[in-house]
């Protein structure tokens, strides 16, 4: 494999605004009014947590690149990603991935849109926030357009593995230009660039923004991305840097930052902090799965642990201040 990446297509912005999402999503974009740099918070009704969108932001005018990410092993193509021409794209994917990666990463930041990630200039789509299951103006975009998309038409699959960005001036135009072609011949355009990731079992976008709170990039991928074995087409070098025994080095860090002038081994006391939380796990463990059955349930939920540490005094001791136990983790 080739050191210099590969661009896949360029496209232009021009009216400071682009859509985005599957086609009825870019078309519900295009609808609205221009938006300005997105403030939101997750939908915490129901059971699911979603973000609901208006499919357009603020984005630089310019020229914008369209790389490919793919598998380092396999060479299947796994993302996506956009960039202005000013950026520089490796601190950028970067950034991305501290702010908010792969929520099925270790050490990937925050997985909803809150203080911090707003901070940081950085917009978190997850699977429920558009898509199938937004399906705003889609009837709407049918209606007019004659009819639905190729895509919805010829899949076997319940859900779409592709997603658009494009000009907030040329959106419905190409919508259309889009909506006629089957789903391996939507490309990219002057305008904006289709993006497919084969078998994407669930799609993620992160749109990066400059210090002006205007967007400059856009980060996509799946479920089944691994940016330690991703990298952009024709470059070998990963995204991201395998980390081996991260929580390790966690503790390892916090012994040594308190350890000084004193003689400590630290690897002892990791070994022995591993140890008690192996057995606390698997004390937890033990209980949950007890009460699971008790409830006929083949799998433990969350609340079976809950449940199950509550009424245990002794674990109840241990966990009672643990946010992530009570609350779960964003």
């Amino acid at each position: 494999m080739t050191t210099t990446p590969q661009s896949y297509a360029t496209f232009s912005i021009e009216s400071g605004c682009l859509c985005f999402g599957e086609l009825h999503n870019i078309w519900s974009g295009s609808l609205v009014p221009i938006q300005g740099f997105p403030s939101i918070q997750p939908d915490r009704s129901g059971t699911v947590k979603a973000h609901r969108l208006k499919f357009n932001i603020p984005a630089r005018n310019g020229t914008w690149q369209a790389f490919q990410l793919v598998d380092i092993e396999t060479e299947v193509v796994s993302g996506w990603f956009l960039w202005h021409s000013d950026v520089d794209p490796g601190r950028e994917i970067a950034r991305i991935l501290r702010v908010s990666g792969s929520p099925y990463e270790p050490d990937s930041g925050s997985t909803m849109n809150n203080e911090k990630t707003r901070a940081e200039g950085v917009l978190v789509i997850n699977r429920y926030d558009w898509g199938y299951y937004d399906a705003r103006c889609r009837d709407e975009m049918d209606e007019e357009l004659g009819g639905p998309d190729p895509e919805r038409r010829t899949a076997d699959v319940e859900f779409s593995e592709s997603v658009g960005v494009v000009d907030y001036a040329q959106a419905k135009s190409q919508v259309a230009a889009w909506k006629v072609q089957s789903p391996d011949r939507q490309c990219g355009c002057e305008a904006g660039v289709w993006m497919r990731i084969p078998v994407a079992e669930y799609k993620i976008g992160r749109f990066g923004f400059n210090d002006d709170r205007v967007a400059h990039s856009f980060l996509f991928f799946s479920g089944g991305t691994h940016f330690t074995q991703t990298s952009l087409a024709g470059h070998s070098r990963p995204l991201r840097e395998p980390e081996t025994d991260v929580e390790s080095r966690k503790v390892s860090d916090f012994l040594e930052s308190r350890a000084t002038g004193q003689s400590v081994v630290i690897e002892e006391f990791v070994s022995g902090i591993a140890r008690v939380v192996a057995y606390l796990i698997s004390e937890v463990l033990e209980v949950s799965s007890n009460a699971a059955i008790c409830s006929q349930r083949y799998g433990i939920v969350p609340a079976d642990i809950r449940i199950s540490v509550y009424s245990d005094p002794e674990l109840y001791d241990v966990f009672q201040y643990s946010t992530v136990l009570w609350k779960g983790h964003e």
